[in-house]
């Protein structure tokens, strides 16, 4: 059926061929191209093949990127559950992923057994086995036995050793009926399986993952538009509260990829306080002054200011690789200041200030200029180029350095110049109140006593 439809639109999607593979438990059809696609292509394709492709009754069809879907992908989040039994949270999982498919923004919802095997489920009836005796890890002991054997002491012989197991043998596979007559033993006592415990066949998990002691269910979902990740996760979780869940089930919010982008900007702010903070402390050092740094550390506002301009003219979203470059910024838009004051700095010794400063800016604007430009040319593909599928997102780091760039470099000639002298007006009067303050005391003069 599917192949039948893609052949119908091979020329309209624009892939070369196709790729079946099948197995009980479903298939994988994969289109093949001969270039790879761009982001607009790839979202034109998947919203029309989600449209059009037929939806023969009971299948469930779910469409991905071999290239990008993995973990840590932009294109997939992941809505975790957590309780006490296995059983009801894939009951829930259910109720869950139907939700999740109401959301708008999100496709292909994925539980985390996708066609979980059939098993047989032995309840035990705790009071009763109580009553008699015995206890949970009994029945467990005596299961674990007859599915996978007892070890025995290993045999010993000369330069090896050889591993016993007691087992059943292949004609006598324990089945049902095996765990039903199955002996259970107690310190003074033995009664069958089937007398503490209610047998069933369904569907069981393949795994049970537990964190801090809770059971966890993971469900995945592609995110149409990895842009809107976050907004996206919002109302998903928005969504799974209205799941009605039972005391000691709950919807796990501290793994969202809203809290892990808080976290990561929370962290990668630290770090951008703390470049400014070294920074400061070498202009500190190289100037052998308190005040004169912070003359150049008030372009970073305007670096700041013109990095969110340039975001919002190239639709660049604030990002971790964004935040990386305002770190970048921290260390880059200094670097002109620097420059900047170092000569007007060293002009002062051989004119006065304002000839010193008219004739340092005159000197340095050549220079500060070329460098800027030729770092934001180097920088531009980086900024407006689409990322390939699958690939970082530079895209953020490149508008906010290009941006933050641009605008430090015109504040700077003439916002540190401004700031240099008005520093250097309050660094003569600090020196001139603590030189008045810390000025040595005359005392009184005393009255000589009149001549006769």
């Amino acid at each position: 059926v599917y192949e039948e439809f893609l052949e119908s639109h091979r020329e309209e999607y624009g892939f070369q061929h196709w790729r079946n593979s099948f197995d009980p438990q479903g298939a994988q059809l994969a289109l093949f191209f001969e270039g790879q696609l761009t982001a607009e292509e790839r979202v034109r394709v998947l919203g029309d093949l989600r449209r059009s492709l037929p939806q023969p009754a009971g299948h469930t069809v779910r469409f991905y990127d071999s290239s990008s879907v993995t973990d840590t992908s932009k294109a997939l989040v992941t809505f975790t559950l957590k309780g006490t039994d296995s059983i009801e949270l894939a009951r829930l999982g259910a109720e869950a992923a139907d939700l999740l498919r109401t959301v708008p923004g999100l496709a292909g919802v994925t539980l985390p057994d996708g066609s979980p095997p059939d098993q047989i489920n032995v309840e035990v009836d705790r009071d009763l086995a109580l009553s008699l005796g015995f206890d949970s890890m009994s029945a467990i002991s005596g299961i674990n036995w007859a599915l996978r054997g007892q070890s025995l002491p290993r045999f010993q012989e000369r330069g090896r050793e050889i591993p016993l197991i007691l087992e059943y043998d292949e004609a006598n596979t324990p089945g049902l009926a095996t765990l039903k007559d199955l002996p259970v033993y107690s310190v003074s006592n033995q009664v069958p399986l089937s007398s503490i415990a209610s047998f069933s066949v369904g569907k069981g998990s393949s795994s049970i993952r537990r964190v801090n002691g809770q059971i966890s269910y993971a469900l995945t979902a592609e995110v149409e538009d990895p842009t809107r990740k976050v907004e996206v996760t919002e109302l998903g979780l928005a969504v799974l509260d209205t799941l009605d869940m039972p005391r000691g089930f709950s919807v796990d919010r501290q793994d969202s990829a809203s809290n892990r982008a808080n976290s990561e900007i929370e962290e990668l702010q630290r770090a951008f306080l703390l470049s400014i903070v070294l920074v400061f402390l070498v202009m500190g050092i190289l100037f052998e002054s308190v005040l004169l740094p912070f003359s150049v550390l008030f372009t970073i506002p305007f670096a700041v200011m013109g990095a969110i301009w340039s975001m919002w003219i190239l639709r660049a979203p604030l990002d971790p690789m964004g935040m990386i470059g305002l770190i970048i910024l921290a260390g880059v838009v200094v670097n002109n200041g620097i420059v900047l004051i170092d000569r007007i700095h060293r002009l002062t010794d051989e004119m006065g200030r304002r000839d010193a400063v008219l004739a340092g800016c005159a000197q340095r604007v050549r220079p500060i200029v070329m460098t800027a430009l030729t770092t934001v040319m180097g920088l531009l593909p980086m900024a407006i180029q689409t990322p390939a599928t699958g690939s970082m997102d530079y895209r953020a780091m490149g508008a906010i350095v290009i941006g933050g760039l641009l605008a430090s470099t015109f504040f700077t000639l003439w916002v540190v110049p401004l700031a240099y002298t008005v520093l250097d007006d309050l660094a003569i009067h600090v020196r001139g109140a603590f030189a008045w303050a810390l000025r040595p005391r005359q005392g009184k003069p005393q009255e000589l006593p009149p001549t006769p």
